[in-house]
Order: C-alpha cells, then sequence, then structure tokens
C-alpha cells in the first residue's frame, strides 16, 4: 500500500488492511486482484495442518485481458447491431431467439430481453412461423446462406423485408442462424412503377431509346426493335449510336446515305448533338420515319421515332393530284379561251346582223314578226355572250390569271354609266333605279372595267329580283376611317341568311319558287365579290325575306383618292 501497487486500496488503506487481515486469517476463496502495473493475480490462501496459511499467486493477466477484449467486443457488436437500420436477429439450432436487435424488435411487437428463448411458434400466427422455421432449417442443413422476402405490418402499412439467413458455426458445427433484414419496400414500388412504365413504354407506336452521355444506347422499346430489325444482332444496351449508323448503312437501310456514308454519318451525328426540329428520314422497304430528339439534364439523348409513312404516301398522292387538277385547270381555261374565241367569232356576227334586222337598215321587211324575231335573237344572243364571259372570268380567277389595270375613276360618273347600261332591263320589269352620291366624291383607284363588272352584276341581280313597281338605289359614301363604301340596295324577294353563303359561291343559286323562274349562270354575286376583294375590299349581303336586299362593297382608304385629279 505505501507503494501504492494495490489500486484498490487508493484513499482507504486502513480500511482494506483491516478487510484483507480478516480475509487472510478466515481464508474463504479465490481472490481476484489488480496491481497497478496493470497485471492481475489469482490469489489462493489455504490454512495449513500447522496452523499457517499458504499463499499462491497465480498470474492471470492475459486471461483478464481477452476477458476484457471480449466484453469490449461484445459491447460494441451489440451497438452496432442495435443501432444498424436492418432487422437482426440470431436463433440457436433449436430455433430460440439468443438476440433480437432494436429494429426487428419493432416488427415483433417485443424487446429483446422478452424474445430470448422463445422461437418464432411463440411470436407469429402458425403459417407465418412454420414458412420462417422452415427457411431456417434449409439454412442449417445446407449450411449455406439464402434470400427470402418477408412481409411486416407497421404503422404506415405493410413493408417488405429482403432477408438473408446464414449459419453461424462454432468448434461443433453450425450452432444457430443469423439474419438479416433490408426494407426494400420503396425499391418494390420503384420496380412495380417501372413494370408498368415498361409495359406502357413497350405499348406505344412510337419508337423510344434512350442513350446515355456517351451517346451509348441504355434503353429501347418493342417498336424501336422493329426499327432497327435489319440490325437485330447487335442491337443491346451499350452499342454506341455511330455503330448503330454505320451497321445500317452496311444493311443498306439508309438510301439517303448511299453514295456520300460519311458525309452523311457526320451531319446526321451533327445533328444529334445539337437537336433542334422533329425531322424525317427514309429507311429500308420504302418506310419514312419522323425522328424528334432532346438531350436530358444527364447528358443523354431521348430518341422519339413514329412511322409516318402513310402520310408522306399521303402527302406524295396530294401533290400529285394537285399538280393533276392544276392541270386539268390550265387545260380547261386553254380550253374555254379557245371555245370562247370559237363562239365569240358566230356570236357577233349573230348579235351584228340581228341587229341590222331589228334596226331595219337595210329595208323594211314587211312583217312586224321579222321585227320582233330578230329582237328575240339579238337578245339571246347577248345572253349568252355574258354567260360566255363570265364562265371565262372564273376560269381565269381559279388559276390566278386575272390581273388588275389600276386607275383613278370618278365614282358618280362609273356609276351613272352602269345605270345607263341596265336602264332597259329595269324598264321592261318596270323597276326605278335611284341614287343617292355626295357631292365631291372623291375618285377611286381600281380597274374601271372590273369594278363596272362588279356594278352591272349587281344592279343585273336587283333588277331580276325585285318585282314590278318596285325600287334598286346605289350609294356611295367615305367613311369616317377612309374607307369607299358603295351600296346597292332593292326592295326585291330577299335571301335568307342560311342561303347567304351559297348565293356567293360559284353557281350557287337558291332553288326555290322565285330562283327557279329566273336565267342566270349563278356567277354574278361569286364574280362581283372575288373582284372586289382582288381590291383588297370585301362584300358583304344584308337581306330579309320578303323585303329585300342590301349589298355592301368596301374598298380599304389606301384606295380612297381624296384630291380630285384634273384632266388636260
Amino acid at each position: 500500500i505505501e507503494y501504492e501497487i494495490i489500486p484498490e486500496a487508493y484513499g482507504r488503506e486502513e480500511e482494506f488492511i483491516k478487510e484483507r487481515i480478516k480475509e487472510h486469517q478466515n481464508p474463504e476463496g479465490t481472490i481476484i486482484r489488480r496491481f497497478r502495473d496493470g497485471s492481475w493475480s489469482q490469489i489462493e490462501e489455504v490454512r495449513t495442518p500447522s496452523g499457517g496459511i499458504a499463499i499462491l499467486f497465480t498470474d492471470i493477466t492475459d486471461l483478464k485481458r481477452a476477458e476484457e477484449a471480449l466484453v469490449k467486443s461484445e459491447a460494441l457488436f451489440r451497438a452496432v447491431v442495435n443501432h444498424a437500420p436492418a432487422k437482426i436477429h440470431i436463433k440457436d439450432v433449436e430455433g430460440r431467439y439468443t438476440l433480437i436487435n432494436k429494429e426487428a424488435a419493432s416488427l415483433f411487437g417485443i424487446t429483446d430481453e422478452e424474445g430470448r428463448g422463445k422461437t418464432s411458434f411463440d411470436l407469429f400466427p402458425k403459417e407465418v412461423a412454420e414458412a420462417f422455421t422452415a427457411h431456417d432449417k434449409g439454412v442449417i442443413e445446407s449450411g449455406q446462406a439464402l434470400e427470402e422476402e418477408e412481409e411486416f405490418t407497421k404503422e404506415d402499412g405493410i413493408h417488405t423485408y429482403l432477408t438473408v439467413k446464414f449459419p453461424i458455426y462454432d468448434l461443433d458445427g453450425v450452432s444457430g442462424v443469423g439474419a438479416v433484414g433490408t426494407d426494400i419496400t420503396e425499391r418494390k414500388k420503384a420496380e412495380k412503377s417501372n413494370a408498368r412504365l415498361n409495359t406502357a413504354i413497350s405499348a406505344l407506336s412510337e419508337g423510344i431509346s434512350l442513350y446515355d452521355a456517351d451517346n451509348r444506347l441504355v434503353f429501347f422499346n418493342e417498336q424501336s426493335r422493329k426499327f432497327n430489325e435489319r440490325i437485330i444482332d447487335i442491337l443491346a444496351p451499350g452499342l454506341h449510336h455511330e455503330d448503330l449508323l454505320r451497321a445500317h448503312i452496311k444493311k443498306g437501310s439508309l438510301p439517303e446515305a448511299i453514295g456520300r456514308e460519311e458525309e452523311w454519318i457526320k451531319e446526321r451525328l451533327e445533328r444529334r448533338r445539337n437537336p433542334g426540329a422533329p425531322f424525317e428520314m427514309q429507311i429500308h422497304d420504302g418506310i419514312w420515319l419522323r425522328v424528334r430528339e432532346q438531350r436530358l439534364p444527364d447528358g443523354g439523348t431521348l430518341t422519339m421515332t413514329s412511322d409516318i409513312t402513310e402520310r408522306v404516301k399521303g402527302e406524295a398522292a396530294l401533290r400529285e393530284a394537285m399538280e393533276m387538277a392544276d392541270y386539268a385547270n390550265r387545260a380547261k381555261t386553254e380550253f374555254l379561251a379557245n371555245m370562247s374565241h370559237e363562239l365569240r367569232t358566230p356570236l357577233n356576227s349573230i348579235l351584228g346582223f340581228s341587229e341590222v334586222m331589228m334596226m331595219g337598215d337595210l329595208g323594211n321587211h314587211g312583217d312586224s314578226k321579222y321585227r320582233e324575231y330578230a329582237k328575240d335573237i339579238h337578245y339571246s344572243g347577248s345572253h349568252l355572250l355574258s354567260l360566255i364571259n363570265e364562265v371565262l372570268d372564273l376560269s381565269k380567277l381559279e388559276v390566278g390569271e386575272v390581273a388588275i389595270d389600276e386607275d383613278d375613276i370618278d365614282v358618280t360618273e362609273v356609276i351613272k354609266t352602269c345605270i345607263k347600261m341596265v336602264k332597259m332591263r329595269s324598264s321592261e320589269k318596270e323597276t326605278s333605279i335611284s341614287t343617292n352620291l355626295n357631292a365631291g366624291l372623291p375618285h377611286l383607284r381600281v380597274d374601271e372595267l372590273r369594278f363596272k363588272q362588279i356594278l352591272i352584276n349587281l344592279l343585273g341581280n336587283a333588277i331580276k329580283f325585285t318585282p314590278p313597281d318596285g325600287d334598286v338605289s346605289v350609294s356611295a359614301r367615305v367613311n369616317g376611317i377612309g374607307e369607299y363604301i358603295i351600296e346597292v340596295e332593292d326592295t326585291g324577294v330577299g335571301i335568307a341568311a342560311v342561303d347567304i353563303p351559297k348565293v356567293l359561291e360559284p353557281f350557287g343559286q337558291v332553288h326555290d319558287i322565285l330562283t327557279r323562274h329566273h336565267e342566270g349562270s349563278g356567277l354574278g354575286l361569286h364574280l362581283a365579290k372575288s373582284f372586289t376583294e382582288l381590291h383588297g375590299g370585301t362584300l358583304n349581303i344584308e337581306s330579309t325575306p320578303g323585303e329585300g336586299t342590301t349589298v355592301i362593297l368596301m374598298f380599304p382608304k389606301e384606295r380612297t383618292v381624296q384630291a380630285v385629279i384634273k384632266t388636260a
């Protein structure tokens, strides 16, 4: 004690001496003592027959150090096991639990202490316990680790654990079964979600391919496989996109690349590095694909490919049909132009001779019927010539061959001229024609011939569908923003609102009791509207059946000539 050799005596030296003397005088067993230098001794004291005491010192330092190491190791083991996020437990060969960590205890609903010595049949339903026991038995008999999926109910629902069971050995062989289980619930959900996604992607009619940042194939669906069927032997994850292109070229699958293979590959890879708008490309067997590429945040590329073959064929057929229609239109126009010339020549003769006969320039025919017949011939010829001119104008409009020769016209004078030209028709129908023209109207920049055609067609229609004693009026004005407005109004039969679009179409006539008794090609309103639109204007119709119709022409302000042009 004086030399502080015995640490347990520090601070209580006298008390320790008394205790030690008592033990020495009455030896009862073994004393284990630690000394200052860290050594340990086992002290055996035995009273001799002569009344003395024999003392045996045995150095047990190594043994004590081994015990301390074992305690520390076990404490460390339990600390690691208890704080592990996995469920861990150990059973002996009889199936009794010898260790249950915190995660496992939470799942089992017991503590480690409560579970020790119990079996699975003490903790779980019979069916579950039988399954666990059978698995343990397989590990013991095979001497190998085995995996199984186990389900446990937690507060937020059922969780799936992937449990690895493995044999534990001692000197006599397998002494127990250890188990480590990892919660794979989220992984299972992800796997199910991925499976559903893969099923959906595989069912798409569009080919889907995913490449990584190094341009190597990661994933492709069934449709993409079909588009690459000629190189199916090498199509697999890890295939570089350039190698895929070269394989297609080798198989002759890319007609666009034939004869310029390296140049084509260079262009294709450049487009892939800088993806833009979708593009079309042809592959084998006349198949056309529409390709869309998109760069992903991780540097990869998503390629979406769809078959548009039918659309391309449809577009080609449509182009061919349009070319044929255009050819037919031009042929029709040429035919009508030629026919109009052929028809106009005899018609001009008929009109000329009938006019001579009407006027009696070569003498009196004697019978008044001849003059009446000549008048009928002249009227019929004039009507036929008007129809021919309208059909020819329509044909020119359809192929865009109608040009306008613009000039500044005096609208007031042109309207008066047009009224004179239809005066005979209005007199025969006993229909009055009036005008409402403000003084000092500005000039209008238009094609005078086409402008007259517009007015004559509108006036002719108004007279045609206005009963005797009815009124037709023409007005002209410039509105507040400089647009030139011309209106032709009548008190005729009118047009139902639903029929207005129809009468503006070529040959559009409303087949009711009124129109069936009126001659005409049905082109007048359509031509008037088309000629107005050639000038950038509009033609609108406002009408009420039984009350009358107003046709409104509007020419843009750019055509209004505010300053009257003086002539020499």
